[in-house]
């Protein structure tokens, strides 16, 4: 056969794993999963992902990078708790069309909101081109929401409704392939 090989093509996948939480003193809780997904044609190894909390929305506000239990797969590296860096060990790959749940975000938010929330990513692996991305959650966009949902008691009638406006607008921006 002539031509080149086929390419591995690593791009990510953004998850929200519940409704946010409500927990006392008017914080809300929510999260979201990273995923990284082979679109190429070859099999990827030495996958990485690389993040950066780039802005949090308060001082009183908390974002815990909580890599994956597969302990054995990764080599994670943390910095002043706002970056995070990961790469597979050589043994792990990851042909085309599979998936990988490399890192989960855990979010709690609190009073004073002051600023958009936003990270910084690019992942990637050996042979395949970077993919930069950024998720942005703008204050204007959310800070109603998130006020809208600790006024309301977690077993009124409403709380459902009020936790979905909460992810509608927090999660507005997400960016997936």
């Amino acid at each position: 056969m002539f031509g080149r090989r086929p390419q591995p093509s690593i791009r990510h996948r953004c998850h929200v794993d519940f409704r946010p939480r409500q927990v006392p003193n008017g914080c809300i809780i929510t999260q979201m999963r990273i995923e990284l997904h082979n679109l190429g044609l070859g099999i990827a190894g030495d996958i990485f992902l690389n993040l950066s909390i780039t802005s949090c929305p308060g001082r009183s506000c908390e974002v815990h990078f909580m890599p994956s239990e597969d302990q054995e797969s990764w080599r994670v590296n943390r910095h002043f708790g706002s970056q995070m860096q990961m790469i597979t060990r050589a043994d792990v790959r990851l042909p085309p069309e599979a998936s990988l749940l490399p890192v989960r975000l855990n979010v709690l938010l609190r009073n004073p909101l002051e600023s958009d929330f936003a990270i910084e990513g690019v992942c990637g692996c050996a042979g395949g081109e970077p993919s930069r991305f950024e998720f942005r959650s703008e204050l204007a966009d959310f800070v109603e929401a998130f006020d809208r949902l600790v006024s309301t008691p977690a077993d009124a009638p409403d709380a459902a409704s009020s936790a979905r406006l909460f992810d509608k607008a927090f999660y507005k921006n997400i960016q997936s392939f």
